[in-house]
């Protein structure tokens, strides 16, 4: 049986391994998380060789290839290949040509990565791609700290999104009321929807709170709506809306459908798995996969 190694410092790795075992049951994935090091993407391009080629000697020579699945470990891709002839590499990368066959204005681009990348040879090739847009690094500080405890959500993606760019006003959130009813006993939930029982004075406390609570957050909302309204106006009008969104973090991954309805249909959210998918296909000489279902 064909094996490979898929190594990341994070989950962006994981996410890689899954999608290829998914699509490719007749191979063996070996992952290899690099926990001690991580994150990689506080590091310079210098020390994230360093780190790559020393967590994966010990696969070298051994495996029929060895992905680097997430753009910031795919900088050592180049020193890997030099350095290791013998060893089949393969590293995350943009596909030109899917960006080039879509029918989206490409005029304005939107960048969604670590925060270091900028800085890094993705920015020089992201200028090759698209010569003539105007490329918008989004500000990700922090994103990646919260997916990896669990603890990102839409409401803060879209919080995040919404203060850099224009993005799409038909995102519904579940209401904070309904999730406070579902957490109080039943009899308590009675009294504040007005359906008749007996309580006790403690329930009885408890419901008269509640309720001048949510009085006193909805005449808040209402005051603040009413002065922020012109000043939010103007900053939204000033904002962009992206053509085209760009996921190059492999971590942002499993939010592509969230960042989907944020952005709106008009706006096109790219990643590119089945790129890689392709090129572990071609080192290893597999044929019939189109990346697109489990096989």
């Amino acid at each position: 049986m064909l094996k490979i190694v898929v190594f990341d410092g994070g989950w962006g790795g994981e996410l890689i391994a899954d999608y290829l075992q998914n699509e490719l049951n007749i191979i063996e994935i070996v992952r290899v998380i690099d926990w001690k090091n991580a994150p990689y993407d506080e590091k310079s391009e210098k020390e994230v060789c360093q780190l790559v080629e020393h967590a994966l000697l010990p696969y070298i020579g051994k495996y029929d290839a060895i992905i680097l699945g997430g753009y910031i470990t795919s900088l050592a891709f180049s020193s890997l290949k030099q350095r290791f002839p013998h060893q089949k590499f393969i590293g995350m990368g943009i596909n030109k040509y899917r960006i080039q066959r879509s029918r989206n204005c490409q005029k304005q681009v939107a960048v969604l990565a670590s925060p270091n990348m900028k800085k890094t040879k993705w920015e020089k090739e992201l200028r090759q791609i698209f010569p003539r847009s105007r490329i918008m690094w989004a500000n990700c500080q922090g994103w990646e700290a919260l997916i990896n405890e669990g603890k990102m959500t839409k409401r803060y993606l879209y919080n995040s999104l919404s203060g850099q760019f224009r993005v799409t006003k038909e995102v519904a959130f579940e209401p904070a009321k309904q999730r406070a009813l579902e957490e109080l006993p039943l009899r308590v939930k009675m009294l504040i929807t007005g359906e008749r029982a007996r309580y006790s004075e403690e329930e009885e406390k408890i419901a008269t709170a509640i309720k001048g609570l949510e009085k006193m957050s909805k005449l808040a909302k209402a005051a603040e709506e009413c002065f922020a309204s012109e000043e939010r106006f103007a900053r939204r009008t000033r904002l962009i809306k992206p053509d085209v969104v760009l996921i190059l973090n492999t971590t942002f991954l499993e939010y592509k459908a969230e960042l989907e309805e944020i952005f709106g249909w008009e706006t096109l959210v790219m990643e590119f798995r089945e790129k890689v998918l392709r090129e572990v296909c071609a080192a290893l000489g597999l044929q019939g996969i189109d990346g697109k279902r489990p096989k």
